[in-house]
């Protein structure tokens, strides 16, 4: 019931896009294995973290395909917060970008409204969105649509 809307599939505001993923390993597999626990998991990334789980060397090539959150303890995690993931709904025109880990933008094509977030351990809050931003936004979600599209064949 956010902002007055039932479900989610269509919408990405900070409370959809939030979900905590726990995972608890065993505590052999834990003795050997490291993860980030301030990284962004996505939907993506459960398929490479479970065969890396069970020995399986994931056939991935990163972002937008997934990574997996967890690596052998002598090695390190790339750092998600340097850079960019998008978000699309699954049955709508809408999209958002989490820069930084903590800058959250999202454009509603349903209703052709843009908004902009600072995201915390607390909770989020709405932020200034400048047309500058909304410009630099709207470009770096056009390049992760293509990503994708090439990714899986399309144009």
């Amino acid at each position: 019931g956010e902002d007055g809307r039932w479900g989610h599939q269509a919408f990405l505001s900070p409370e959809i896009v939030r979900i905590p993923l726990i995972i608890s390993l065993p505590s052999q597999m834990r003795r050997s294995m490291t993860t980030d626990l301030g990284r962004t998991a996505l939907l993506s990334d459960v398929t490479p973290t479970l065969l890396t789980l069970v020995g399986t060397t994931p056939m991935t090539a990163g972002y937008p395909s997934g990574s997996t959150l967890f690596v052998p303890s002598d090695q390190v995690l790339p750092d998600r917060r340097r850079s960019a993931v998008m978000f699309m709904s699954s049955y709508g025109p809408v999209f958002g970008l989490l820069r930084r880990g903590t800058e959250y933008y999202m454009t509603d094509l349903h209703t052709w409204q843009d908004s902009a977030f600072s995201l915390g351990s607390a909770g989020y809050r709405s932020a200034l969105l400048t047309d500058g931003a909304r410009r630099l936004s709207q470009s770096s979600i056009a390049q992760h649509i293509r990503l994708v599209a090439r990714d899986f064949g399309g144009k």
